[in-house]
């Protein structure tokens, strides 16, 4: 499923990597990660993580492991709860990483509302009204920056 071109470079991430937000950052920007994750469907990522977690003492499983995790979290479809079902207790910072992977699903959620247009965008009246809230004196403010 990677290549070499992606697990060396996963592998010294990992190895130099002190904290699970520096990871997790790095494996995402890998070359080829965005590649591999759009090559396979998300199906095939979660079989190949059971069978990892199987055998999960190999040092090279742990890459592989962290580098499933990043390329399900670069897909638009998945849902960060399917996850829930799977022992990830063997991989060190697991629990971080999966609430990034959250946190990010959360945003992408909200951005793909906005753009469809499901969350009200603030109108000019909505912004009078609040610096009218606020003051006169930043009501010229923001009167002289419209």
């Amino acid at each position: 499923m990677f290549t070499e071109e992606i697990i060396e470079p996963a592998n010294m991430i990992r190895l130099i990597s002190n904290t699970p937000a520096f990871l997790y950052s790095k494996l995402r920007e890998v070359n080829g990660i965005l590649d591999v994750s759009r090559k396979f469907e998300t199906q095939v990522f979660l079989d190949a993580f059971a069978s990892l977690s199987r055998e999960p003492n190999r040092m090279e499983k742990i890459t592989d492991a962290y580098l499933i995790l990043c390329a399900l979290s670069l897909k638009s479809d998945f849902d960060i709860s399917v996850l829930r079902d799977y022992d990830t207790s063997w991989i060190r910072w697991s629990d971080k990483i999966l609430g990034y992977m959250s946190e990010g699903s959360r945003k992408t959620q909200f951005l793909e509302e906005q753009l469809s247009g499901t969350i009200p965008q603030a109108s000019t009246s909505d912004t009078t009204a609040l610096v009218e809230i606020e003051g006169s004196a930043n009501e010229s403010v923001v009167n002289n920056f419209m």
